[in-house]
């Protein structure tokens, strides 16, 4: 691992805007000891969050020592640029001395399951659309796996089951931006915390305390500073350090690995006067699809182009579903 190219990335940048005239300037500070990431949202409102850079290799250092990562891995994954679990997989990389092995093209299931192998990669993070993509070239891993993370959204059973017929050694992870990345195993049907954290919930929503949850949240309304409890929006049934996500406080669904605010998909049909109506549904490559209902067909196919225009991931993840509301 580069340690400068690390602490680099790190640093990213000192100031960030929202919208035409809007910007946000971070104050010396933070620069010094704080790094930043968006979120995945798509709420047409990018939310920054911060993280202290102590916290940040913390967490990478705990997800080492449970997982037992050493100087004798090779971690390989194909993420966009900024995301956070790109940067979380080069911390891991900076606190254990294991090797990173990029995919920088578009994605290709077949070309990524080569790269695995010529690499011979030991440890893979994957988003549930990735691994629906490699279940389906019916291959056995590689030999060289030992462990493929994957997080970023619903994982489907059956699509796990199939995965570890082919010997694709699962493990499902929960995690947000705001909570440095993973936090929890899926075992049995359950996840199991194993970090350093405080858990409680409050009308079944799953809130969090502890050194690597993020200090501050930054949108277009300045910088919140996190000093007490941080809402997941999550609702589980929580018993000690175990907990079963049930679903969500909000309408917030995630497609292909990108969050969706259905809310806010509605309200932006209806201000443009496509009075339909999307709701999710779902899916075992996507995570999620869309369903967007309505009476008029022509309303219904310019709804369609304008969300895939505006959100072009959820591109073969919407169908459309014609009904008479009056029935």
């Amino acid at each position: 691992m580069n340690e400068e190219l690390f602490f680099a990335l790190m640093d990213r940048t000192d100031s960030f805007k929202f919208g035409t005239d809007h910007q946000v300037k971070l104050p010396d500070h933070f620069k010094r000891s704080f790094i930043v990431f968006e979120t995945s949202g798509s709420t047409n409102r990018k939310k920054l969050v911060i993280h202290s850079k102590e916290g940040f290799l913390g967490a990478c250092q705990t997800v080492c020592r449970v997982f037992g990562i050493s100087q004798n891995d090779t971690y390989g994954f194909c993420f966009p640029h900024y995301y956070i679990a790109r940067a979380l997989i080069y911390g891991r990389a900076f606190v254990s001395s294991c090797r990173v092995k990029q995919f920088d093209e578009k994605w290709d299931p077949k070309k990524f399951f080569k790269f695995i192998a010529s690499n011979n990669v030991t440890i893979l993070s994957l988003v549930p659309t990735q691994l629906y993509d490699l279940v389906a070239l019916q291959k056995k891993a590689p030999h060289s796996l030992r462990i493929v993370f994957v997080s970023g959204g619903y994982l489907d059973d059956k699509l796990r089951e199939k995965a570890m017929t082919l010997n694709w050694p699962v493990i499902e992870t929960y995690g947000l931006t705001e909570s440095c990345g993973m936090i929890a195993r899926k075992t049995k049907g359950y996840f199991e915390v194993f970090v350093e954290l405080e858990l409680k919930q409050v009308d079944q929503e799953l809130l969090i305390k502890g050194s690597q949850v993020a200090k501050a949240l930054i949108d277009d309304a300045g910088i919140r500073l996190i000093s007490d409890w941080l809402s997941t929006g999550d609702l589980v049934e929580l018993s000690n350090k175990r907990f079963i996500l049930i679903g969500r406080k909000d309408q917030m669904v995630k497609i292909k690995g990108h969050f969706l605010d259905l809310s806010s998909i509605n309200k932006q049909l209806r201000e443009n006067g496509l009075y339909c109506y999307v709701k999710s549904v779902r899916n075992e490559r996507n995570m999620h699809n869309l369903k967007l209902q309505s009476n008029d067909k022509i309303k219904a196919i310019k709804a369609v182009e304008f969300l895939t225009k505006k959100y072009p991931f959820i591109k073969e993840a919407i169908e459309v579903e014609l009904e008479d509301f009056g029935k």
